[in-house]
């Protein structure tokens, strides 16, 4: 701007270098792009999910019996979708085993024949709303179209089902001598969509959940820690002390009533606790075959030391007469 310039000139101005940065800043923006798209006849879904399910179900099968023997593998009663996937995975299924493939049933002595009892899928869909209404032109005052579905909350999942069998018979005699028995695999895909957002996808053939093509952190739950309050060490010498005991009192009340576990401190020493400070993570482990059922705390105030419950007859008095002794008596 020059000087000596009024008003209306220095308006005029501004507002000229004000609409030419608008309009470069528009232009700067803008901008345009295609992407040309095409799909397959069968879905990547449907594909992932038919060789997923299969092959977890020959994950199932077990070919080491066969280990070393020269097998011819006839394929003419595998009828499948995916046949040259099904053919080919138990081919290396067989040769990883330690199986020896012959090109020629000349050249074998053990036919291995397989078969596909299923592979396949199917779909449901769950939906919280109003599905999609078609509104025909029979009734009258109402325009004849389509009401759009209304979802609250929907779910679509497809789920992938095989099945496959094999066995094996001696060539010259027509004798069996392995069967695999029946092996079933699964696969699945799930699609979620909530207040009209979506599809939140998972399944066995995502690592994690997506979010509108979107992956998203997979969450884990940390173990939550808890203390552990185990028994105190037997003492090699307490059956000797409670012996000595025994003979000393005669007192006939069982020591579960002379002596009550209720009121008492169970971090005690005598109870078999200790001071706190040991913590474990979840899972906390079973216990053994020899141990007891309560030889382990996870609370304060819970479970009572059985060791002396169990005890309580041999240390502490004598054991009650039973109806046989009173009986012979």
């Amino acid at each position: 701007m020059k000087a000596g310039m009024d008003a209306t000139q220095i308006t005029t101005v501004l507002k000229t270098y004000g609409l030419s940065a608008l309009l470069c800043g528009g232009l700067a923006l803008t901008g345009c792009g295609t992407v040309r798209n095409t799909n397959t006849a069968r879905s990547g879904t449907e594909q992932m999910l038919l060789s997923s399910a299969f092959d977890e179900a020959l994950r199932r099968i077990d070919f080491s019996p066969l280990e070393n023997a020269p097998v011819y593998f006839e394929t003419k009663n595998i009828e499948a979708v995916d046949k040259g996937w099904v053919i080919s995975s138990i081919r290396e299924a067989m040769l990883v085993r330690g199986v020896r493939l012959m090109e020629k049933p000349e050249q074998a002595s053990v036919i291995v024949e397989a078969r596909i009892g299923a592979l396949g899928t199917d779909d449901f869909s769950f939906l919280i709303g109003i599905p999609q209404i078609t509104v025909p032109a029979t009734i009258t005052g109402m325009p004849m179209g389509t009401i759009p579905e209304i979802a609250l909350m929907k779910k679509a999942d497809q789920k992938a089902l095989s099945k496959v069998a094999l066995f094996a018979y001696d060539k010259a005699s027509g004798g069996v001598v392995w069967t695999s028995g029946t092996s079933a695999g699964f696969a699945n895909s799930r699609n979620l969509f909530i207040g009209g957002l979506g599809p939140i996808q998972s399944g066995t053939h995502k690592r994690n959940p997506e979010f509108m093509g979107v992956v998203l952190p997979q969450m884990t739950v940390q173990p939550v820690p808890i203390p552990i309050l185990p028994w105190s060490e037997e003492d090699p010498d307490a059956s000797k002390k409670a012996a000595l005991k025994s003979d000393k009192t005669e007192s006939k009340t069982p020591a579960s009533i002379s002596k009550p576990m209720i009121d008492k401190n169970l971090n005690s020493p005598e109870m078999g606790g200790q001071e706190p400070g040991t913590v474990v993570p979840i899972p906390i482990p079973l216990p053994t075959a020899g141990g007891s059922p309560f030889s382990m705390r996870l609370f304060n105030g819970f479970a009572p030391k059985d060791k002396g419950l169990l005890q309580s007859n041999a240390t502490d008095g004598p054991k009650p007469a039973s109806a046989t002794d009173k009986t012979q008596k």
